[in-house]
């Protein structure tokens, strides 16, 4: 509610001051978003008044299905590259491999079970990104970076804690159900990534015959 959303700026502005964070340039969003590749948005051409209208579905073999994709962007627009998830119970393909690379040559990458980010996966991601805060912004010239989260598990856990504290990273997690309101990612970046994924997919199936997991980085790239 309105005490709740007060609170939390209320503590925002305490952490800025405390720490002396230049809020121009020193305040980051670190945050994942599931990307599906589907056809729902796909406009099919049909006979007038058929019963049975059915899109054509390129999606064989290894089925590409979804992606988790973890970015980062700081209060002047600064971003490093994405960590993409794929689903998988074994290593990383070679194909999906050499596709990131493609997309783009500094990308993470790894497999979880389901697709989605996990305690381990996110620890690798956060441990590169904080690699990258701090040859970018050096702490004996920038000082404190105020890191903004959501209450995902995966962010709740103490060696995400350490692991921030080890590069002078202070963390501030969003009050619950709110996120859709208060994270830059998902208010400016996001909606946006998933309409133009959404447009490259659909283009995808009208020009292959066959889609498949090592597709997607290049799904993504030109959106």
């Amino acid at each position: 509610g309105e005490n709740l959303s007060n609170y939390y700026y209320q503590l925002l502005q305490q952490i800025v001051n405390d720490y002396h964070i230049d809020v121009s340039t020193s305040i980051g969003n670190l945050d994942e978003s599931f990307v599906r590749f589907d056809l729902k948005s796909r406009k099919v051409i049909a006979e007038r008044n058929a019963k049975s209208v059915y899109q054509l579905s390129c999606l064989t073999g290894e089925q590409l299905e979804h992606i988790t994709v973890v970015s980062f962007v700081s209060s002047d627009g600064h971003s490093f590259p994405p960590l993409l998830i794929f689903k998988g119970n074994a290593g990383v393909p070679q194909a999906i491999i050499t596709a990131v690379k493609q997309f783009d040559g500094n990308a993470q990458v790894c497999i979880t079970p389901n697709g989605w980010i996990d305690d381990s996966s996110f620890v690798k991601c956060l441990t590169v990104f904080l690699r990258q805060l701090r040859e970018w912004q050096p702490f004996e010239q920038y000082g404190w970076f105020l890191l903004c989260l959501d209450g995902h598990g995966s962010h709740k856990q103490l060696e995400v804690a350490k692991l921030c504290r080890e590069h002078k990273v202070e963390l501030l997690v969003f009050p619950p159900h709110c996120s859709h309101i208060v994270q830059p990612l998902d208010l400016s970046c996001f909606s946006v990534l998933k309409k133009g994924i959404q447009k490259a997919f659909c283009d995808a199936l009208s020009a292959s015959e066959v889609i498949v997991r090592s597709d997607g980085p290049l799904l993504i790239k030109p959106a």
